[in-house]
């Protein structure tokens, strides 16, 4: 309601009325557009979403394995890699690690962490961080090292 609520404030709508949860998220899905073009706004609202997403599992007891990978992250050099087979990705767990990239999520957010998905796995490859069957492996049944809420 509270999410709702700041979004319409700030895209100067009216007050929305009474409504389910479900009902007052497809109303913000359907705001998406106009969200988009307010960059503060929609780095809030992913934040909001990320936050009630991470709650909900939390509290359902989902969790998603994780990998641990051999190597080195590129960017900080730390033996961080994980592989994460439900997200199809690759992340860097390293709270410090920061990517060049300034568009790149894990500058905006503190808790986001730098990842590489699928389409990037070569990439990361050939830079010397891991090799990429291992990836593959980890993705596709590996040992999994711990689990970790969503």
């Amino acid at each position: 309601m509270e999410l709702e609520e700041a979004v319409h404030d700030r895209l100067g709508l009216p007050p929305t009325g009474r409504g389910t949860v479900e009902a007052r998220l497809a109303r913000l899905a359907e705001l998406l557009e106009r969200v988009e073009a307010d960059p503060s706004l929609m780095r809030h609202l992913l934040d909001e979403v990320s936050g009630m997403a991470r709650r909900c599992s939390g509290t359902l007891g989902d969790t998603e394995p994780v990998v641990r990978l051999r190597g080195r992250c590129p960017l900080c050099a730390s033996v961080s890699l994980r592989a994460f087979p439900l997200r199809r990705a690759v992340l860097c767990i390293n709270p410090g690690c920061r990517c060049p990239h300034t568009a790149c999520g894990c500058h905006a957010d503190r808790a986001h962490r730098h990842s590489w998905p699928e389409g990037e796995w070569a990439e990361l490859a050939v830079g010397g961080a891991v090799v990429l069957e291992e990836i593959t492996a980890a993705l596709n049944g590996g040992s999994t090292v711990v689990a970790v809420s969503r």
